[in-house]
């Protein structure tokens, strides 16, 4: 009876010890499971911070120096380009840009994002981006939540730009011009981004495009407006603009202007904070019969023309 006790006591320690053992093992494995996903995650995200330096345009001034006007990456052009609710400019009352929407330099009401990005200071310049490649940056103008002006019948600024921007795209790129877009989607894009993303963009040109709007369904006619200062290489691309969009058929040829409808001695944003020669085209009053009518009728062919009067302009110009 005491060796059978013993022996059962026996066996009781040696279950508990297996016991513990056990438990102990699984501790351990559960220890090393966490150890190496520890090290998988850190590994991960190693390598993920490697890819954002190679791939991610980098901060480096070093690597871009003679390769862009700024020290910024794609990423920041990729961002601005796809961001949403942004500010856009201008649309024209009583045959005049307004005060709250226009690109005009002194205290215009911008509604800023709620998070905004700092963009690197840049000057106004006149020059083509020598490189070897001809680029052209075109804006389409308002966008989102900025409707810009509004015809009659309830078509907003905003779609008649981007419909013509969007044609004149696909024109210039079927000439072998390289195209960069301010926006290809019903998006909000404030005046600095747009002017951001040419200047980043290294374009050696910059075409805004928006129509005008008055009181008075009697006005009417296109237009382009060109930095007041330093801008003969823009003035001169307007010229050949405006001609060509003439011969199209236009209700009235409103010539090329220098800074603003308010002040010739100001400037509309779009065309002072671009370093290339930029061009801010009016193309028609939405409030004429006449100009929606003759836009939507020659939309293709307006597209035509300014890309053939650009490609035209580029071929006496180094770029």
């Amino acid at each position: 009876m005491g060796y059978l006790q013993e022996d059962m006591e026996t066996r009781e320690e040696r279950r508990e010890r297996a016991r513990k053992r056990m438990l102990r093992a699984q501790a351990e494995k559960i220890r090393r499971i966490k150890i190496y996903s520890c090290i998988i995650a850190v590994g991960v995200i190693g390598i993920m911070l490697a890819a954002c330096r190679v791939f991610g345009g980098g901060s480096s001034c070093a690597s871009c120096v003679g390769a862009c006007r700024f020290c910024s990456g794609d990423d920041r052009l990729r961002d601005i380009i796809n961001s949403d609710d942004k500010n856009d400019g201008a649309h024209s009352v009583n045959g005049t840009v307004s005060n709250e929407s226009d690109d005009k330099k002194p205290t215009v009401n911008i509604v800023e994002p709620e998070e905004t990005t700092e963009l690197e200071n840049y000057e106004y310049g006149d020059d083509l981006y020598v490189d070897g490649e001809f680029v052209v940056c075109i804006d389409a103008g308002h966008g989102g939540s900025d409707t810009g002006c509004e015809s009659k019948d309830g078509t907003y600024e905003k779609d008649d730009d981007l419909k013509l921007a969007t044609a004149l795209r696909y024109k210039l790129e079927a000439m072998g011009v390289t195209v960069i877009m301010t926006r290809t989607a019903d998006v909000r894009i404030s005046l600095e981004e747009r002017a951001y993303i040419a200047n980043l963009s290294n374009a050696d040109v910059f075409i805004s495009i928006h129509r005008n709007a008055a009181d008075a369904s009697s006005a009417k006619g296109f237009e382009a407006w060109v930095n007041s200062k330093d801008s003969d290489n823009a003035y001169e691309l307007a010229c050949h603009i405006m001609d060509g969009i003439e011969t199209v058929g236009i209700s009235n040829n409103r010539g090329v202007k220098k800074g603003t409808m308010e002040d010739n001695g100001d400037d509309y944003k779009i065309n002072y904070l671009s370093c290339m020669p930029s061009v801010l085209l009016e193309m028609g009053f939405m409030s004429s019969p006449t100009d929606n009518r003759l836009f939507k009728e020659n939309l293709a062919d307006y597209a035509t023309s300014i890309a053939e009067s650009i490609f035209k302009w580029s071929k006496s110009r180094s770029y």
